[in-house]
């Protein structure tokens, strides 16, 4: 019912279309709105979500998958941006980017999050906005998360960057990967995500709800995306516990369901490892291949 509830308030949620227009205008800066939140999520309560994210993922450690705090999260993002404090709606948002740092590793214990509005700014489609949630156990910054999210002013509801926006993770997609793998998504993929994660915006269940949005079919959540993408490099080049950073960004989604390749490298120096990956739809013309890129550098 709680779900039921949040995407009944999600849904009816509609962008201040004046404010986002001005920032989008005068190409200011802006205050945050002030929508935040804290949660704990104890160890006892996010067993069975734990063990249907690792099977979900096909994760096999007994520290978490860097993925799973955000999947915890993520109804802290849509919280945030369904409060009437927020000028964003949730509904037709773009997921864009992420960047997930881990100072620390993380264990199957009890997890503080404190969620908050960063970095809004103009884009050259819209305007552009990143929750970012940190995340302690035993009161040590363990994670913290930086998803950025894309509000169009504009009719096209592909999913991509405007040229010139591209992060750092973008520099590594014209690079030669040394490995590949095949990566399957079901058609009923994003509403398994939904049941264990509670994000049940409809772009990501049928595709006539998808439609309803702007969008050609449905597509799988970019969470989903990335953590069953880095799982697959875990398993040929297993990823460090803490001290790294994950940066990715989204050049389109993935829809469902779809055959995609992962492809992956390891590219080391004097002070640094970089593990550089993308994600291809060989089934689409060449040009709108590549649906995903990113690194991991530790």
């Amino acid at each position: 019912m709680k779900h039921f509830v949040r995407l009944i308030k999600a849904a009816t949620k509609k962008a201040d279309a004046v404010k986002l227009d001005h920032w989008f205008a005068h190409q200011c800066n802006e205050i945050f709105p002030p929508v935040g939140s804290t949660k704990i999520y104890t160890a006892n309560a996010f067993q069975t979500a734990l063990r249907l994210f690792n099977h979900q993922h096909q994760w096999h450690h007994d520290h978490l998958h860097p993925c799973f705090p955000l999947f915890l999260g993520i109804v802290q993002h849509i919280d945030a941006l369904s409060s009437k404090s927020s000028p964003f709606p949730l509904m037709g948002l773009v997921h864009t980017k992420n960047e997930i740092t881990q100072p620390a590793p993380l264990a199957n214990q009890d997890i503080t999050s404190q969620c908050y509005f960063d970095a809004i700014r103009p884009h050259a489609r819209g305007v552009m906005v990143d929750l970012v949630i940190e995340f302690r156990q035993q009161n040590r910054l363990c994670q913290t998360t930086r998803s950025t999210y894309l509000y169009r002013r504009t009719p096209d509801r592909t999913q991509g960057l405007a040229d010139g926006d591209s992060p750092a993770a973008d520099t590594l997609s014209n690079k030669t990967y040394n490995k590949s793998e095949h990566l399957h998504f079901q058609e009923n993929a994003g509403r398994k995500y939904a049941r264990i994660s509670g994000d049940y915006n409809p772009i990501h269940l049928y595709d006539w709800s998808a439609r309803l949005f702007g969008f050609k079919s449905v597509m799988a959540h970019g969470t989903h995306v990335l953590a069953r993408t880095l799982s697959v490099v875990d398993k040929n080049q297993a990823l460090p516990g803490a001290g790294f950073t994950v940066s990715n960004q989204f050049h389109r989604p993935v829809s469902l369901p779809s055959d995609l390749t992962v492809t992956f490298n390891v590219v080391t120096n004097s002070d640094a490892a970089r593990r550089g990956f993308a994600l291809y739809n060989p089934a689409t013309a060449k040009r709108k291949q590549q649906v995903m890129s990113g690194c991991v550098i530790s």
